[in-house]
């Protein structure tokens, strides 16, 4: 991870003014569920209401892949890293995402944009979430502006499992795969928060130390 004050890193915004763009690469997959449709969902099974899915995707090397949300964002955003780099900005700074690193940009109305690296366009799953105990996992986890990009072991299971959320949802907005996909997002979340099943292990065994197990 680096973090750096934005004027001391060089961005070609001309090439991104020309070039850039939202989504609409080769290869990539992404469903943005309806309002409405997650409003109706949460009434039929309030389960839904702590933490759900918003939007999901795959952007394989995303060249010129550019976002800029001047009001920030009433989702948490999750990046993975798998290939390439990219970068994001939350207020005045700037940090490096690589491959095989993540990051949590969370909820709020801080200025963010983020984007893809102009040599080496990064490949990430993402996915934008909600829910009543965001602000809670947000706080317990020191999910904060400042975390900044952490490094994470490549594990085939945490791609699977992002597939089989993005396949729930694929299938169909009915209550079963809309569940199914949601309850996936806490194994999801819990992939890159908890590095190794020792982690879990202290949790359960020492629960009022839960501390030890952020990762700040």
């Amino acid at each position: 991870m680096i973090r750096l004050q934005e004027d001391l890193i060089h961005v070609n915004r001309k090439n991104m003014i020309t070039h850039k763009r939202r989504d609409g690469f080769v290869g990539q997959r992404m469903i943005t569920l309806p309002p409405q449709l997650l409003k109706n969902a949460i009434k039929q099974n309030p389960l839904l209401v702590q933490l759900y899915i918003t939007q999901i995707g795959y952007f394989p090397k995303a060249s010129f892949h550019y976002r800029e949300r001047r009001n920030g964002c009433s989702d948490n955003i999750l990046f993975y890293c798998q290939q390439g780099k990219g970068w994001y900005v939350l207020g005045k700074d700037l940090y490096e995402v690589k491959a095989n690193e993540y990051a949590i940009l969370p909820a709020g109305s801080q200025y963010m944009r983020y984007g893809a690296d102009e040599q080496d366009p990064w490949t990430i799953h993402w996915v934008h979430f909600s829910g009543s105990l965001v602000e809670e996992l947000n706080r317990l986890f020191a999910i904060t502006n400042s975390r900044g990009a952490k490094p994470i072991p490549f594990d085939e299971k945490r791609i699977e499992t992002w597939k089989t959320m993005y396949r729930s949802l694929e299938m169909g907005y009915t209550i079963p795969n809309i569940c199914n996909a949601n309850f996936l997002l806490y194994q999801f979340i819990a992939s890159f928060l908890f590095r190794s099943l020792i982690f879990l292990g202290l949790l359960m065994c020492c629960p009022q130390k839960t501390h030890w197990l952020m990762i700040l």
